[in-house]
């Protein structure tokens, strides 16, 4: 019996014998109940740890076999490695028949990454290819890009003495994508750089297609789109694809050493920069693609992959696609001022597009984008791989700074998203050689984004500031475009976030953007 039973007999009055009496029975009982209690309980603890085991291995089960990265390998085989939080390989699959070929001979699942790929570069199908100097492209892809940078660095360590090996890193919705079009990650991304060349290929043209075949339609855009697709890219081929000097006698992927002497890699290559001087103790970043000798000067690699909503840059995007579909023609674009009363007096008039777009007047291009219409500005979207394409917000109601819905869209603090380097690429989509745009839409949009007094400079520049707030708090600046040069144009985006700062703007974006390329060009 417990202390507080003892307790409650001690206070009543009654004969001794009676309470002792009492007293016995109630323990008697209570001891009977625990007694009849214990075997139900013990019978209960087998099903309770079961059940507990059951829960647990499924939890841990999906824990384990969650994929955080994918690795794509293509060379002539494609690969793709699905890659665990413990970077461990849980899933192995091919992207096309030398690929399938490879993994019959192949186990790697459960690996540790890094030593999946030593053993596949291993393999004699990839050895005999690196021999001969074929290109090798390895792309990491994941939301967490230091973790895909810090991947990246540690395959290097795999692909020590090895030539013409391109290294990209990318994010789960580009792997989306490329999946949704039945391509690896790096045979997606070698199909965009095509695609500049060659807009009117599709992914479908080039499923089919090994790395060098790719990379022959981007060196000679305009020869023809093999039509054995099955056909080696080198060694044993028929033909189309194949590198001058490749030795047919030999294995799939030799070649003679004046044909990889020959070799140029026209995918562009990142060269990482400090331009710390420029940005002070701003949190900045800053990427030049210069197209003519498609190299990307990156100032701040991990910022500037980062995607963060484009805000009134966006402008550039909802003036090319209303202009090209007649939504808006700028010699009669006057937009007639509701009279309600907005922050920037210069809102508060009629205007007209280029006057609108140098006040990036949010009211008018809110007008103008929804007469263009949601899917319009998707499908376009899509065509220029903007980001990650989400205009599901369309009115902007996850903006915290403004309720206001004449001032707010999914393109400012919203859910459209674009990373500064997606930015430049963009630019070059809309501006560059393989423009599928009119000659009409691009002049119209170079006269609104023109930098006031660079026609006199070296170089005019051409640009587009944009700027988001949060609860108040100043944490998106932009200024993105591009320079125009006799020899190529230089593709721009300088990015400021969130800052303790108080220099940080647009304006201050802007300033960086035109005393870089000034110094450095």
């Amino acid at each position: 019996m417990n202390d507080r039973l003892r307790e409650t007999f001690d206070h009543i009055h009654a004969e001794e014998d009676l309470k002792a009496n009492t007293k016995k029975f109630l323990a008697k009982k209570t001891n009977q109940y625990r007694a009849d209690a214990r075997p139900g309980y013990r019978r209960m603890l087998p099903v309770f740890a079961c059940f507990v085991f059951l829960l647990a291995g499924f939890f841990g089960h999906r824990f384990y076999f969650t994929k955080t990265s994918i690795i794509s390998i293509d060379i002539n085989p494609s690969l793709e490695l699905d890659v665990n939080r413990f970077d461990k390989v849980i899933a192995i699959r091919h992207y096309n028949d030398d690929g399938q070929k490879l993994l019959e001979n192949l186990d790697v699942q459960f690996m540790d990454y890094s030593k999946a790929i030593d053993q596949i570069m291993q393999t004699k199908r990839i050895a005999s290819c690196l021999d001969a100097d074929e290109m090798l492209f390895i792309s990491v892809t994941g939301q967490n890009e230091q973790k895909n940078e810090e991947m990246l660095a540690k395959i290097e360590t795999c692909m020590h003495g090895k030539n013409h090996v391109c290294r990209l890193a990318g994010n789960f919705d580009e792997a989306k994508k490329a999946h949704a079009a039945g391509l690896s990650v790096g045979k997606y991304r070698a199909f965009l750089e095509l695609q500049k060349v060659r807009p009117d290929l599709t992914a479908e043209d080039v499923k089919g297609l090994c790395m060098r075949q790719i990379q022959d339609l981007i060196e000679h855009p305009a020869q023809d789109v093999p039509l054995d697709k099955d056909e080696k890219c080198s060694g044993t081929g028929h033909g189309h694809g194949r590198r001058h000097g490749a030795n047919d006698q030999g294995d799939a992927c030799k070649s003679s050493s004046e044909a990889s002497a020959e070799e140029t890699l026209t995918i562009p290559q990142i060269k990482e920069t400090d331009w710390s001087a420029y940005f002070g103790n701003l949190n900045g970043a800053a990427v030049i693609y210069d197209a003519k000798n498609r190299q990307y000067l990156i100032y701040n690699q991990a910022l500037a992959t980062t995607r963060r909503s484009p805000c009134s840059t966006f402008k550039i995007i909802s003036s090319l696609i209303a202009i090209e579909h007649g939504v808006l023609v700028p010699e009669s674009s006057t937009r007639t001022w509701s009279k309600e009363t907005f922050w920037n007096e210069n809102w508060n008039r009629d205007t007209d597009f280029y006057q609108a777009f140098f006040d990036s007047c949010v009211w008018y291009f809110r007008e103008v984008i929804d007469e263009t219409g949601k899917e319009t500005i998707q499908k376009e979207l899509e065509r220029l791989s903007y980001g990650n394409c989400d205009i599901s917000d369309w009115e902007g109601r996850q903006n915290t700074n403004n309720n206001n819905r004449a001032l707010t869209g999914f393109w400012i603090e919203s859910s459209l998203l674009i990373s500064p380097k997606e930015q430049t690429e963009v630019m070059e989509r809309i501006f560059g050689d393989a423009s599928v745009y009119s000659e009409q839409t691009i002049n119209a949009l170079k006269q609104a984004m023109l930098l006031t007094g660079s026609n006199d400079a070296a170089f005019p520049i051409y640009g587009k500031t944009g700027m988001g707030k949060a609860n108040g708090v100043l944490v998106d600046a932009w200024y993105t475009g591009f320079a125009e040069q006799t020899g190529g144009n230089l593709y721009f985006c300088v990015y400021l976030g969130q800052s303790e700062d108080e220099s940080a703007s647009s304006a201050t974006a802007k300033d960086i953007a035109a005393r870089l390329l000034s110094d450095l060009f």
